[in-house]
């Protein structure tokens, strides 16, 4: 086993034949076990919004039968790595806290992002046959539209209040979680009230920056309380890690009101 304190959770190991595997991340638990071609997996899942502790792993564990349990016939490659994937399913970010913004200026937000989980078997440290997808955090899910008709089904997201100081000041991450920066300008020559902020993060690609892990940059221009446009951006002097799809959707979008549903689905 690799000296588990020089290694970061989503490092590529050796998994020795029949060895469980065990990960404890924010209070969530993933376990995996290769007996030849034969895995066996297993999450106990936890509630995001009582996530605790830090992300940590692998350790080698005892053989637990409490949780969703996956079973897979796949390759015999004894490598492995577990690396985090962001949902499809947007975020909607929610400012209980009430969110204005002064005309031209720019905010800082430092966001936490519940991720999803996929094992994949690791050639010369690259991710090559995915073995199991895992969900390791259950998100509360809310409305965001106009009507109860016209909308899209969102994941309840409550972000800390805004960082005070410059933007470039940004926060450690002791917990190895995965971390997202955005920035919210205002355009209009008025104030903006914002309430809700719908966030399109699955083609975010992920990035392995100085022992943390980071999104790419969400930069929302705001032209009204219901208007913006949403782009994004690779931070800097980082190592790639994850590839989003930039398939285009989300790279320059104009929202208002319902109008996110055509946007998200080409309708």
């Amino acid at each position: 086993m690799e000296n588990p304190v020089s290694r970061k959770w989503w490092d590529p190991l050796t998994l020795r034949d029949g060895i469980w595997y065990r990960w404890f991340l924010l209070g969530a638990e993933v376990l995996v076990c290769r007996k030849k071609n034969h895995w066996h997996g297993l999450c106990k899942d936890r509630y995001w919004r009582d996530r605790t502790g830090e992300c940590t792993g692998p350790e080698e564990a005892e053989s637990c039968s409490r949780g969703t349990v996956l079973f897979s016939s796949g390759p015999e490659d004894p490598s492995a790595a577990l690396r985090p994937l962001l949902p499809v399913k947007p975020f909607l970010l929610t400012f209980s806290w009430g969110l204005r913004l002064s005309p031209e200026t720019e905010l800082a937000l430092d966001l936490e992002l519940p991720f999803l989980l996929r094992l994949s078997t690791v050639k010369d440290r690259q991710a090559g046959e995915p073995v199991f997808t895992f969900k390791p955090f259950v998100v509360n899910e809310t409305w965001y539209g106009d009507t109860a008709m016209e909308g899209l089904l969102c994941l309840s997201l409550n972000p800390d209040r805004p960082l005070d100081g410059p933007v470039e000041d940004a926060p450690e991450n002791p917990r190895q979680t995965l971390r997202c920066r955005a920035l919210l300008r205002n355009r209009a020559k008025t104030t903006v009230s914002l309430d809700r902020l719908p966030l399109l993060a699955d083609q975010f690609s992920i990035y392995e920056n100085h022992g943390e892990l980071v999104t790419d940059t969400p930069v929302f221009d705001i032209f009204g309380s219901g208007e913006f446009r949403m782009n994004f951006a690779s931070p800097d002097h980082t190592g790639l890690l994850v590839p989003g799809s930039k398939n285009g959707v989300g790279e320059m979008l104009i929202y208002h009101g319902t109008r996110i549903i055509k946007d998200i689905t080409r309708h």
